[in-house]
C-alpha cells in the first residue's frame, strides 16, 4: 500500500467510524429503548462531527481530530490539549464530588470518576517513567 493510499485511508478512518456510530446509537436509543426522538438526535450529531470533519480537513485544528499525530508540532499540540482537558475533568470531578455531598448525597458517580482517573494517571505515569 503507498503513502497516499495510507493517508487518504486514514483521513476517512474517523468519519466512516463517527457515522457508524450514529447509526448504532440511534438503532440502540431509538430503534431498541424506543426513543426516536433522542436516537435521531444523536445520529445528527454524530453525521454532523463527520461533516465537519470532511468538509473542513484543511483547516488544521480539525484536521488534528479526524488524523493521528502527523508530525512534531501537531503530537505536542494534542499532547498539551490531552493535558488541559485532563485536568479540567479532574476539577470538574472533584467539583462535582464535593457538590453532592454538601447537598447531603453520597457522591457515587463522582466517586468512581475519580478512581478511574486517579488510578489511570498513577498507572500510566508508573509505566511511562519506567520506558523511558
Amino acid at each position: 500500500m503507498s503513502t497516499k493510499t495510507t493517508s487518504t485511508t486514514r483521513r476517512w478512518v474517523v468519519p466512516v467510524v463517527a457515522v457508524v456510530l450514529g447509526i448504532a446509537m440511534f438503532v440502540v436509543v431509538g430503534l431498541v429503548r424506543d426513543d426516536l426522538e433522542v436516537g435521531i438526535v444523536m445520529l445528527v450529531i454524530m453525521v454532523g462531527y463527520a461533516a465537519i470533519l470532511v468538509v473542513f480537513r484543511r483547516a488544521e485544528p480539525i484536521a488534528m481530530l479526524g488524523e493521528d499525530g502527523g508530525d512534531e508540532r501537531r503530537r505536542l499540540l494534542q499532547l498539551r490539549a490531552s493535558s488541559f482537558t485532563t485536568n479540567v475533568l479532574a476539577l470538574v470531578i472533584v467539583g462535582g464530588f464535593f457538590i453532592e455531598v454538601v447537598r447531603g448525597e453520597d457522591g457515587e458517580p463522582w466517586t468512581w470518576l475519580g478512581l478511574i482517573g486517579g488510578v489511570c494517571f498513577a498507572g500510566s505515569l508508573f509505566f511511562y517513567s519506567r520506558r523511558s
